[in-house]
Formats: C-alpha cells, sequence, structure tokens
C-alpha cells in the first residue's frame, strides 16, 4: 500500500513571507502606521513586554472556526486493550457470510488482491474494513423494499439484529426510530459508499480503508462534519450504522468495556425523541451493562468517550 501525505497530521506551514501571512503582517503594518507614533513612543512601545504573548493568544484563539472550537474536549480515551486492530480480510468475510451466506466474496477477495494494495490512503486509515453492500443486502434479503431511505434502514435494523444474535446482551434506546423520515444517511455520506460501490464493481462485501475513532476523539459530530468538507480533508467521510455496525461483528474485542472510545455514527442522522422532544442527533455505539448499546445524541454533543468513525474514498 502506498502511503498518502496526510495533511491533517503534517499540514502546511504558512509563515508571514506566505500571502495569507503577508495579509496577516499588513494589517499590523497598516494600525501602525495610523497611529503616527514619535520616536519615543515607538521605543517605549518596543521596550514593552506581552506584544509577541498577546499576538500569539489571538492566534490560538482564532486559528480554528468558532463554531467548532468549543465543540471539542482533551480525551485520552482510547480503543480496549482487547482489540488489536483489523482483522485480515479473509476473516472478516468469513464472519460476514456466517450472518448472510447469501452474499458472495470472490469479488471482494478480487479487489483486495488486485487492486487495494495499489491505492494510496491517507495515514489515519487504520486498515480495510469489510462491510456488507446496502444494494446486495436489498437484492438478497428485502428484495420487495425498494425506496432507498426504507432499504437503508431496513439494512440497519438488519446489522442490528444480527450484533444482538452475536453478543447475546445488547440493547437500542427505545427513541431511535429507525425507519424513513426518522433515519436515514447524510447524502455526503451516501454518495462516497455509492462511489466506493461503484470501484468495487459487483462485490456484495464494499472493502472500506476506515478509522474506527482516534482521528476524532474527544469532538462533536457536528464539528467532524464541518472538517471534512474542506479541501484538505479530500475524500472522508462519516460512516454510518450500517457501516459501523458490520465492524462491531468482525471486531467483537472493540466494544468490549466501560471506559473506551464510543463509535459515533457520523454518517447518518437520526430524529431522536427525546421525552417526545424530537431533535436532530447521530446514532452511536457503545458498551454499557455488560453489553453493547445502539442509541442517539446531539450532533453539537462532545466529550472524552466521543469518537467519529470515518471512511475513506480513494482517488
Amino acid at each position: 500500500m502506498v502511503p498518502m501525505e496526510d495533511k491533517t497530521l503534517a499540514p502546511s506551514k504558512v509563515t508571514h513571507r506566505d500571502p495569507k501571512g503577508r495579509k496577516c503582517m499588513s494589517i499590523v503594518e497598516t494600525q501602525y502606521d495610523k497611529a503616527e507614533l514619535s520616536d519615543e513612543e515607538a521605543q517605549r512601545i518596543n521596550e514593552t513586554p506581552g506584544l509577541a504573548e498577546m499576538f500569539a493568544q489571538f492566534i490560538a484563539k482564532n486559528r480554528t472556526p468558532k463554531d467548532f472550537a468549543d465543540k471539542e474536549v482533551k480525551s485520552k480515551y482510547t480503543y480496549p486493550p482487547e482489540y488489536r486492530g483489523p482483522k485480515p480480510i479473509e476473516k472478516q468475510v468469513e464472519i460476514l457470510l456466517k450472518y448472510f451466506p447469501r452474499l458472495d466474496p470472490e469479488p471482494t477477495f478480487r479487489y483486495m488482491c488486485d487492486v487495494y494494495p495499489k491505492l494510496v490512503l491517507p495515514k489515519w486509515v487504520e486498515g480495510p474494513f469489510a462491510v456488507p453492500n446496502e444494494y446486495a443486502l436489498a437484492e438478497k434479503f428485502y428484495p420487495k423494499v425498494e425506496d432507498r431511505p426504507a432499504r437503508y434502514c431496513s439494512g440497519v435494523n438488519l446489522v442490528l439484529e444480527k450484533i444482538a444474535l452475536s453478543r447475546g446482551n445488547f440493547y437500542k434506546y427505545q427513541g431511535v426510530q429507525i425507519t424513513p423520515g426518522y433515519f436515514g444517511r447524510l447524502s455526503r455520506t451516501a454518495d462516497m459508499i455509492d462511489r466506493l460501490i461503484e470501484m468495487q464493481k459487483g462485490a456484495d462485501i464494499i472493502i472500506h480503508p476506515m478509522q474506527l475513532g482516534m482521528r476524532w476523539r474527544g469532538k462533536s459530530v457536528q464539528g467532524g462534519h464541518k472538517l471534512y468538507i474542506r479541501r484538505e480533508f479530500g475524500g472522508e467521510f462519516g460512516e454510518g450504522s450500517l457501516e459501523i455496525g458490520s465492524v462491531i461483528l468482525t471486531h467483537h474485542k472493540r466494544l468490549s468495556r466501560w471506559e473506551e472510545l464510543d463509535m459515533d455514527c457520523a454518517g447518518d442522522q437520526s430524529l431522536f425523541d427525546n421525552d417526545f422532544n424530537l431533535c436532530s442527533s447521530a446514532p452511536y455505539f457503545d458498551f454499557g451493562g455488560g453489553g453493547v448499546r445502539f442509541g442517539a445524541r446531539s450532533i453539537d454533543s462532545y466529550g472524552g468517550s466521543y469518537a467519529s468513525v470515518s471512511g475513506f474514498l480513494p482517488e
């Protein structure tokens, strides 16, 4: 696999010599000239401490978008020690076929062998994860459901049923209604996943380059949405409940203890019925009460254990 320069981890450094830096310096120069300082006043300003610190504080306060800066906290949460990273694709596919036996694995193996090793991927991608193709699931498990929103909800419900079967202890909060009009994909995620499926023509199981939360830990889902669309983040998108639920099926130990990173489904939107007060939210998976739980919370909620799962669309 060819590593890709990750601009989010190693961003280009703008200096005062660059156009944006010169713009900032010109603002300072303009204000300095407007003051019409005497030689004595200029000397006094030069000798007064605090100017560098004041400017540094101004930069620190304004370098992050204001609508995102207060939607994150420092986080020390991580994956549970039992989780050792993505399993080999052959093993992931084997597990998926146990729950979805009508899926054809051969195109997936060919893609993984012939194409995936040649892809240019950012460093934050933790590895390839196998996910059922939502169209293949519909065709082979609920063929009469043709409307895409209803089809996606059917797929999520099916995956949740399999999680409950595999874990023995699973809880879905009653306020999460997985029905069209209350639950669905965001348009950006739907578009990105359609393009992944198109790249892997004929595959019932799609390979997703993905990270499971470390990249966005401590940040709100809404904050991630605002950053995904920035040019330097390229083909990143929030993964949905169907994809993340499938990862939980293939990687049982990713959710296994109370103090670990939750998995926010940043590619979905849910109208969560909280005491009869519908609010826009994002679904999530976490661990509690001895098992996996599926719920939803406001897209601007944030905390140390919150972590959006995201995928990547290669060029």
